[in-house]
């Protein structure tokens, strides 16, 4: 036993290395293939379809093996006119008339949109237990939105159900019907009757094709679907909302902000500019240095301006006349100590050790030191 486990790993490793050696070598380019690649290529493809399809027949099989059926027929999808010639009992009239005979209009080679229409249709129960028949809804091919419309009825175990309903709005020329059903003796509960419509000009109308009907199921009805979408749609035009008013406030409070610090920033640089200001202004008051007038504004003041002017220039004149005697006392004082007489040159000092004529220098009057006035006129 233990030969042939070891002969079937030996066969297992060499294969693999035979496969990993060919896919190394493998071309991708179909027409370098040679007969072999061509034969496995060719067993994989066939292997592959195959396993394909017997799941799928044998999930179709396995889904629709305790399902109910159902049958429709004689169902129609009726244009109706807008006017009141002809009316019927239920109050509208057929714009074509049926395929028997009759006088027929223009017909249509697509369904009008904003038209009235009225559906006609018997639904079989084949099965031997009751079914609730909840809402049905059509939808074709250029309608935004199904149309929605409440039949409620119950179809009898082996028994069949006239159903009628006014439809409006329904443009195109394809499209498809559904029946919203419930059953409490089946799995599933919940199913959907889905079965395609074709536009007929010559007839004006909307054949229900009941050979291609298909069950499906359904988790909640149309009528659900279409209130949990305007829920949602609802929800976010209500999110949209708040962002942009979120989006707005932090806008409005992020412009009042610098708003803010703009106008800090002015009444700093005014203060700031102002205390400039006030401190030039305090030296000018505490400089002992004052300028004269000009010309032209000094004869433009009044008369007591003038006299003022008037008096300090007498004193102005008085000062420098002053200092003029002042300096030509100086000066002849310090001509006569120059020109000493002969006598006193080579005298000697006295007792006290000042020099011959220094009593008569001590008795000079002080000297005054110039005073620095400004002229009326520069």
């Amino acid at each position: 036993m233990a030969e042939v486990w070891e002969l079937i790993k030996q066969a297992i490793e060499r294969f693999y290395e035979v496969a990993l050696a060919w896919l190394a070598g493998l071309n991708l380019d179909p027409r370098a293939w040679d007969d072999t690649t061509r034969l496995v290529v060719l067993a994989a493809v066939l292997v592959l379809v195959v396993a394909l399809s017997l799941r799928r027949r044998g999930g179709r099989a396995a889904r629709r093996a305790g399902w109910p059926e159902f049958l429709v027929t004689n169902g129609s999808i009726f244009l109706l006119s807008d006017t009141s010639e002809g009316a019927t009992a239920s109050g509208h009239a057929a714009v074509a008339a049926p395929a028997d005979g009759g006088t027929r209009k223009p017909a249509r080679l697509a369904a009008p949109a904003d038209a009235r229409y009225q559906l006609r249709m018997t639904v079989n129960n084949l099965n031997a237990f009751p079914v609730q028949l909840l809402e049905l809804t059509v939808q074709t091919g250029s309608g935004r939105q199904p149309v929605i419309a409440d039949a409620a009825a119950v179809l009898p175990p082996h028994g069949a159900v006239d159903v009628a309903a006014d439809l409006y709005d329904l443009p195109g020329e394809r499209g498809s019907l559904a029946l919203y059903l419930h059953s409490t003796a089946s799995r599933p509960r919940s199913l959907r009757l889905v079965v395609p419509l074709e536009w007929e000009p010559w007839n004006q109308r909307y054949r229900v094709k009941g050979t291609d009907l298909r069950v499906e199921q359904s988790n909640v009805p149309a009528s659900e679907l279409y209130r949990r979408r305007r829920l949602g749609q609802l929800r976010r035009q209500r999110v949209g909302a708040a962002v942009v008013g979120v989006g707005a406030s932090a806008v409005r409070g992020v412009t009042g902000a610098v708003r803010q610090l703009q106008e800090r920033r002015r009444h700093a640089v005014a203060a700031a500019l102002a205390a400039r200001e006030a401190r030039s202004a305090a030296a000018m008051r505490e400089s002992p240095i004052t300028v004269p007038l000009a010309p032209s504004r000094a004869r433009s003041d009044d008369e007591g301006g003038t006299e003022g002017a008037r008096s300090q220039g007498a004193r102005s004149e008085s000062t420098r006349s002053e200092s003029a005697r002042s300096e030509s006392a100086r000066s002849e004082s310090g001509r006569e100590r120059l020109t000493w007489p002969d006598r006193y040159r080579d005298a000697p000092e006295s007792s006290s050790g000042r020099a011959p004529g220094s009593e008569q220098a001590e008795d000079d009057p002080p000297r005054e030191r110039p005073r620095l006035d400004f002229p009326d006129e520069f």
